[in-house]
């Protein structure tokens, strides 16, 4: 799933606010897949 937000403060407290959540199309995971692995990899060395 992709939710994509923004942080918003007011007087101090910082909100969460939502702007789209969606299904990740299947290009897209493979995408984030990938990406993951390689930072994981980069953090080990």
């Amino acid at each position: 799933m992709l939710i994509v937000f923004t942080l918003r403060e007011k007087a101090d407290v910082t909100f969460i606010r939502p702007i789209s959540a969606r299904y990740m199309h299947d290009k897209e995971v493979e995408h984030y897949d990938k990406e993951s692995a390689n930072a994981e990899k980069r953090q080990g060395s």
